[in-house]
C-alpha cells in the first residue's frame, strides 16, 4: 500500500482568510533589469503571455488564470544582512553565502489567488515566475522559505512542469533543514504555512539516509498542498502494511511554533 493511501487527515476549511499567497525575493547583482525581457522569456519558456501594457516601469501586475502575479525592481539590497544570514542553511551550497553577499538589488516576486482555494496552481505560477528570473544575467540566487537557493538547483526542479504540466516542484516550494544534534538529527520543512499547513519534523538518528527523510517529507508535503490536508496528532503513515510511523503535534525544534513529528525507525 502507498504512503498517501494510509494518511488520514481530512481537507482543512476553506475561508476567505486562509487564501494561499506566495512571496520571494530575486537577489540581483546590479539594479539593472529589463521588465519586458523578463515576459518575453517567460512566455518563451512556459507558453503564458502577460499583459505588460500597465506595467510601470519595472513593476508588473498581472492577471494569470485567476491568479495576480506582481513582480517588482527594489533597488537596494534586502536589509539588514537578512539575506545573508539565511543563506547559511542551504547545506546544498557551499558558496551560498558568498554569491549572497554580493547582491545589489532584488525583485520581490508574489502570487495569490482571487477566488477559491487553488493552492497548486499559485505554487506552480510562483515556481515558474522565479525560474525564469533566476534565468535572467545577473540573478544570483533566490530568497525564500528560510533559505537562498542556488539558480540552477531551483531551475532544475522547475523544469519538470515542462514534461509533467501537473507536476509540483516540492524542493522548490518547501525548504527542508538539518539540524545536527549529539544524539540524533531533526530534519523539518520550512515553507508548508505560507499554504495553511503545519510544518513537519523528523527525529532520526545520526547514521540515518537523509536523503530517504527527505523523500518521506516530500511525498507528505506533496499529498498534503495537492489537497489541502491537515494532519491529526496519533495518526500513522508508512509505504508499507507494517510500517506505521507516528504522527504528533508539538512544539518545534527546527522551526518555532507547533509542528507535525514524524517518528522515524
Amino acid at each position: 500500500m502507498g504512503l498517501i493511501s494510509r494518511l488520514k487527515g481530512k481537507k482543512k476549511a476553506d475561508t476567505q482568510e486562509s487564501r494561499t499567497m506566495l512571496l520571494g525575493f530575486v537577489l540581483r547583482e546590479n539594479t539593472e533589469w529589463d521588465l519586458q525581457q523578463f515576459t518575453t522569456a517567460f512566455r518563451e519558456e512556459w507558453g503564458i503571455a502577460l499583459d505588460d501594457s500597465e506595467a510601470k516601469g519595472t513593476t508588473l501586475v498581472a492577471t494569470v488564470g485567476g491568479l495576480m502575479l506582481a513582480v517588482s525592481l527594489m533597488e537596494s539590497p534586502i536589509p539588514e544582512g537578512e539575506a545573508e544570514y539565511y543563506a547559511q542553511t542551504n547545506y546544498l551550497w557551499d558558496d551560498a553565502v558568498e554569491v549572497t553577499k554580493r547582491h545589489r538589488a532584488h525583485i520581490l516576486v508574489t502570487v495569490k489567488s482571487w477566488g477559491e482555494r487553488q493552492d497548486v496552481a499559485v505554487a506552480q505560477l510562483f515556481v515558474k515566475a522565479t525560474s525564469t528570473l533566476l534565468g535572467q544575467p545577473t540573478s544570483l540566487g533566490l530568497y525564500a522559505n528560510g533559505t537562498v537557493y542556488e539558480p540552477e538547483f531551483y531551475r532544475d526542479f522547475a523544469s519538470m512542469m515542462h514534461d509533467e504540466p501537473e507536476a509540483l516542484p516540492v524542493m522548490d516550494l518547501l525548504w527542508f533543514g538539518i539540524l545536527k544534534r549529539e544524539n540524533d538529527n531533526v530534519i523539518y520543512t520550512y515553507g508548508l504555512r505560507a499554504f495553511g499547513l503545519e510544518e513537519m519534523e523528523v527525529l532520526a538518528g545520526k547514521d540515518v539516509d537523509l536523503n530517504e527523510v527527505r523523500m518521506l517529507l516530500c511525498n507528505v508535503a506533496d499529498y498534503v498542498i495537492r489537497g489541502h490536508v491537515e494532519l491529526h496528532d496519533g495518526e500513522t503513515l508508512g509505504y508499507t502494511e507494517e510500517q506505521k510511523l507516528l504522527i504528533t503535534l508539538g512544539e518545534g525544534i527546527g522551526v518555532d511554533g507547533k509542528t507535525l513529528k514524524i517518528a522515524w525507525e
